[in-house]
């Protein structure tokens, strides 16, 4: 639909890249988005800090093309750059795209195209996570979501694509309209935060099937390192959301599910190499959990493997619970070795 107007005449897009300590993949990320079939891009790099090269490059591409802005800030974390990046927006649209991810050529051609024709307040597409190892695609089928549809199928949307904020396109005056700005005080949970608080808003939304962007699991050591805070970020994390859906008059439907996960991670966490608790520090952290869950009323419990989970929580003792998550994590670490051609 944009091919035989002018540049001034196209919707202008505001595409935000928080930016820290990302030198090692920069350039592929910055490449990407430059290289765009959709030409009328505001290209703003938000550097969170970096004590890397990462500053030099973005300048450096600053320099070759005239829509790239840069904007210099102390470290203050990912959702700090992005909230930074919409003040400065100026695009009828904003994308989000992650430094060491990377864009499909056509991804701002084909999500403007949708939400143009479609007038809808969110268009949310395919991704495709790699690894050296697997790539692993996330494909929706087309389908649009109209006014009491969104809050009906609350809990099939947010299991499709909702917790990230990079395979979307959002309208900018209702993010700045409805006051909506990621959650500072997280590190864990912030982009469902936001994407909820967005949703929610919304009087259509509309799922495509192109698969638009990619992203690297090895580049991200957010989910894979060991969090001293990570119990206490994620429970802090969930119990907004359970209050984002009060705050609608809604139920938080996912929480029983959700706080079973939570746990479980927060066992698997201090299995970690990095962690550095004693045996009996672990049990006594172990137990906490434990406590911390039977206290409250888990009454929904969505799927069969939950239900597992749950049930040895309740009723296995203390170390029992430590030495399963810790034969379990040890046998995966074998075999990830194993993979990768290391003798162990």
């Amino acid at each position: 639909m944009f091919q035989n107007n002018e540049i001034k005449d196209m919707p202008l897009v505001s595409i935000i890249v928080p930016v820290y300590n990302a030198e090692k993949f920069l350039k592929k990320c910055l490449d990407s988005i430059c290289r765009q079939t959709y030409k009328n891009l505001e290209i703003l790099l938000i550097d969170d800090g970096s004590d890397d090269h990462s500053r030099i490059i973005c300048e450096q591409y600053a320099m070759q093309d005239h829509r790239i802005e840069v904007e210099i800030k102390d470290n203050g974390g990912v959702s700090s750059a992005r909230n930074v990046g919409i003040e400065k927006a100026t695009g009828k649209y904003i994308m989000f795209v992650d430094s060491d991810d990377i864009c499909k050529p056509n991804e701002v051609f084909v999500a403007l195209e949708a939400i143009e024709e479609n007038q809808v307040d969110e268009v949310i597409f395919g991704m495709c996570a790699e690894s050296s190892k697997q790539s692993n695609k996330q494909v929706f089928n087309k389908h649009k979501f109209v006014g009491k549809e969104i809050r009906n199928n609350i809990d099939y949307i947010m299991l499709h694509g909702l917790s990230s904020p990079w395979n979307k396109i959002y309208l900018r005056d209702n993010i700045i309209k409805w006051g909506i700005r990621f959650d500072e005080t997280l590190s864990l949970g912030e982009d469902l935060n936001f994407n909820i608080r967005y949703l929610l808003n919304c009087k259509s939304i509309l799922y495509i099937p192109e698969v638009l962007y990619l992203y690297h699991i090895e580049n991200s050591t957010a989910t894979k390192r060991y969090r001293e805070d990570m119990y206490e970020q994620r429970l802090l994390s969930l119990n907004k959301m359970v209050q984002i859906f009060q705050d609608y008059d809604m139920q938080y439907l996912h929480y029983g599910f959700s706080r079973v996960k939570l746990t479980y991670a927060a066992i698997f966490n201090i299995q970690h190499k990095d962690c550095k608790m004693n045996y009996k520090e672990k049990i006594y952290f172990v137990q906490k959990l434990k406590s911390d869950y039977l206290k409250e009323n888990i009454d929904r419990i969505v799927r069969k493997d939950q239900l597992i989970l749950d049930l040895i929580i309740r009723y296995f003792p203390v170390t029992m619970i430590y030495i399963l998550s810790f034969l379990i994590n040890k046998i995966k670490r074998k075999l990830s070795i194993e993979k990768r051609g290391i003798s162990v």
